[in-house]
């Protein structure tokens, strides 16, 4: 997915201002990260454009480490997050 560098940013204004959602550095998942296509359809609640259709932002050299944000009321992916 394509997202202009304006509209990542409303995007992710908005992410940092909802108080559900966390980030999350995760090891590297495939199929059913947060937000992507296969974890929507299975009622996931993460923002897809946020965590890039599920592929998630580098956060280290390594690229099986990636950041997410997830959504606390997600019933996929609440586990990976503690409650503030």
């Amino acid at each position: 997915m394509v997202v202009s560098s304006t509209r990542t940013d409303e995007v992710l204004k908005a992410i940092v201002a909802n108080p559900t959602m966390q980030f999350k550095i995760l090891n590297r998942r495939t199929g059913d990260g947060p937000g992507s296509k296969e974890a929507l359809a299975r009622g996931c609640a993460c923002p897809r454009a946020a965590n890039r259709d599920g592929a998630g932002w580098a956060v280290s050299d390594s690229d099986s480490r990636r950041g997410f944000w997830i959504d606390r009321s997600c019933r996929l992916h609440r586990r990976l997050v503690s409650s503030r």
